[in-house]
């Protein structure tokens, strides 16, 4: 039988392992100096359900599901979710909102840790005034997984065309 203060020595390195991988499977999203962080495409288009402009932060299942019913609303029924593990990840999306014309996109080029939290910087592209284009609305989006971290999300959305 072991002795008390292997015991206890035992459930403290126990707990301690516990809390490490805690901490790392979240950790805080700012940084005193900029540092980009890896990022991985999940899904871009034209032809979200999402007609509005905005950035949305999914850090669990249940959120990727509800922005997933939203955007996925226009396509066929059933179409399933791009796959992120949120044990390591989180997605960030990036909607334009209703456009009135194709040639419209985003691009999420980089998200980095800044003093606050985390920076997204995307651009957005507009057909040049003088370029044919189809005659439909769109709604671009972009989505992508980062490290899960906690804390602020903030967008800086360039435009060009």
């Amino acid at each position: 039988m072991p002795s008390f203060p292997i015991l206890i020595g035992t459930i403290v390195a126990v707990g301690l392992a516990l809390t490490v991988g805690v901490a790392c499977r979240s950790q805080r999203c700012a940084s005193d100096t900029p540092e980009p962080l890896e990022l991985r495409s999940v899904l871009q288009g034209t032809n979200s359900g999402v007609q509005e402009q905005r950035l949305v932060v999914a850090r669990d299942a249940e959120e990727w599901g509800t922005l997933w019913s939203e955007h996925a609303r226009l396509d066929v029924p059933g179409t399933a979710a791009p796959e992120i593990d949120f044990d390591k990840e989180m997605a960030i999306a990036v909607f334009l909102g209703a456009r009135p014309t194709g040639g419209h996109a985003v691009t999420i080029e980089s998200v980095e840790r800044g003093p606050t939290g985390l920076v997204v910087h995307a651009l957005a592209t507009a057909p040049a005034a003088d370029t044919m284009t189809t005659q439909a609305l769109t709604s671009p989006m972009h989505a992508v997984a980062v490290p899960r971290c906690t804390g602020e999300v903030m967008l800086d959305l360039r435009e060009s065309n």
